[in-house]
């Protein structure tokens, strides 16, 4: 008589169990539904922040470029002044030598 009620029991929680899961079954797929368009929209919100980060890189990269562009620039007209400076020096010196080389040469 008591393993009849224990058994009765315990048939009787599983039946519950059962009854639960099917009550709560409509309840289920709306759920797991909701779920998925969660983690789609989480995963596209990541790839929307990857996007806009590239984008926001590429926009800091196009100034950068720029800036490194100038500094090259300023640098070869650095250089080339400074040859040209250097050829009038060169000539500046060379002009009185050149003058007395051709007073020597008519002299003699």
């Amino acid at each position: 008589w008591h393993e009849n009620v224990s058994e009765t029991k315990r048939l009787a929680r599983a039946a519950e169990k059962v009854l639960v899961r099917w009550n709560n079954m409509p309840v289920a797929i709306p759920f797991s539904s909701w779920s998925a368009n969660v983690s789609e929209r989480k995963r596209l919100e990541n790839a929307a922040l990857k996007v806009m980060t590239r984008w926001t890189l590429m926009a800091l990269c196009v100034p950068f470029q720029s800036w490194a562009n100038n500094v090259a620039e300023t640098q070869r007209l650095k250089r080339a002044a400074a040859k040209v400076t250097l050829r009038l020096q060169q000539i500046a010196l060379f002009a009185p030598y050149n003058t007395w080389h051709e007073n020597v040469s008519e002299e003699k």
